[in-house]
């Protein structure tokens, strides 16, 4: 009995180790196909429990770094002006590394309307002059 309980203790403490998660070092690169895309969106969802999503900016050389566990995941990529993409991959491996292509989007403005308010107070020589429209404008009565 003395010896089975350092052995039965040491068998558990080994059972413990390898019954973690087994976890993988995941890059991904986002580019438009002539360049890397800085500071992309990039989601990660998991397919086995979708309540399970990650989110990361990638650096300026458009690489997003995450560790995951082994699992079924979809990669969502988005940047302005670039049609959002996704990509579903089976992480099994200690290092993977791969990469989402985004596709531009043509999009124009029609108008750019700039406005100003009118200033509350203007300066004009040795005064300062209140304008009581702006003030009558924001009254509540």
């Amino acid at each position: 009995m003395k010896l089975f309980l350092p052995f039965f203790l040491s068998l558990l403490l080994c059972n413990i180790h390898f019954a973690s998660a087994q976890q993988s070092n995941v890059t991904i690169q986002v580019t438009d196909g002539k360049a890397h895309v800085p500071f992309a969106s990039v989601q990660v969802i998991s397919l086995n429990d979708s309540t399970k999503v990650w989110s990361q900016t990638a650096d300026s050389l458009g690489k997003a770094t995450l560790k995951l566990n082994y699992s079924l995941y979809t990669f969502k990529a988005s940047a302005v002006g670039f049609k959002p993409m996704s990509r579903s991959m089976n992480v099994k491996i200690p290092n993977l590394a791969f990469s989402i292509l985004l596709g531009s989007k043509n999009s124009e403005l029609k108008e750019v309307k700039i406005t100003r308010a009118k200033p509350l107070m203007r300066q004009e020589d040795d005064k300062t002059i209140v304008d009581p429209e702006v003030l009558a404008a924001g009254s509540a009565n």
